[in-house]
């Protein structure tokens, strides 16, 4: 599927071609032409970049929201809070405790 924009630089490069060999270098028609061809390869180019940069900013809005779900996720899945043993730990988890992740662990044969 061709694009818009890169039928309009195919037709203008047409169009570069036929006044360079109709009218020269050195015409107001070719520089006329000329100057609407590097025109439209500049905007191009602009869009193009615009284009990525809003792709890396959602590509890192991503990132970061799922980095987000992550630390979330870890908070619930780390374990139980376990004190320090000498009654320090307070029943609303302000102690000094340290989380613990309990896993399984077979018995030995």
């Amino acid at each position: 599927m061709s694009n818009p924009q890169d039928d309009l630089l195919l037709s203008l490069q047409s169009s570069l071609r036929n006044t360079l060999h109709t009218f020269g270098p050195d015409s107001a028609q070719y520089q006329s032409v000329k100057y609407m061809v590097e025109e439209h390869i500049a905007k191009t180019a602009v869009l193009a970049e615009q284009q990525e940069q809003k792709q890396q900013q959602q590509q890192n809005s991503a990132r970061q929201t799922s980095a987000s779900k992550e630390k979330e996720g870890k908070g619930e899945e780390e374990g139980v809070g376990i004190g320090s043993g000498d009654g320090s730990g307070n029943r609303d988890g302000s102690g000094s405790g340290r989380v613990m992740n309990l896993a399984f662990r077979p018995r030995g044969r």
